[in-house]
């Protein structure tokens, strides 16, 4: 059995800990957490526009929240893919997004440029979940 030098171990947990911290704060942000008391909890509709939005999306949100996913949910390589069944699926298309009238749009690489900033003229906010490397970066996307 090969075990990891002493010197990487460090690293994956870090990785492991931006990875949780990262989850953490997509569901405060896709689930409408409010922290102030006698605060109404709103509870946002989402669309997810690629695979790797579908699997936080498909993780961290309440199912009643979630107006459609990508139609990579399904895929096999989608680690929830059994969660996306019975679910809308949608292609990035403008008119499929704006019949939605969803809160939230989360994308990882889904959907281009165009898109977005109609999706944003349109007052729908868009989560970008982007990849971490190193804490400096996990500060950055929580703060």
């Amino acid at each position: 059995m090969v075990e990891n030098p002493p010197s990487a171990i460090p690293s994956k947990a870090k990785k492991a800990a931006m990875a949780c911290l990262s989850a953490v704060a997509v569901l405060f942000c896709l689930t409408g957490v409010a922290f102030a008391q006698n605060m109404p909890v709103s509870k946002p509709t989402i669309v997810s526009l690629d695979e790797g939005a579908d699997q936080y999306v498909l993780g961290l949100v309440p199912r009643a929240q979630i107006l459609a996913v990508s139609d990579h949910a399904r895929l096999p390589d989608s680690y929830f893919r059994d969660r996306a069944v019975g679910l809308r699926t949608i292609k990035p298309h403008l008119e499929t997004l704006l019949a939605l009238h969803p809160d939230m749009v989360v994308r990882t690489w889904g959907g281009d440029i165009k898109l977005l900033q109609k999706l944003e003229d349109n007052h729908i906010k868009i989560i970008n979940i982007n990849d971490l490397n190193n804490l400096a970066q996990a500060r950055h996307e929580l703060l």
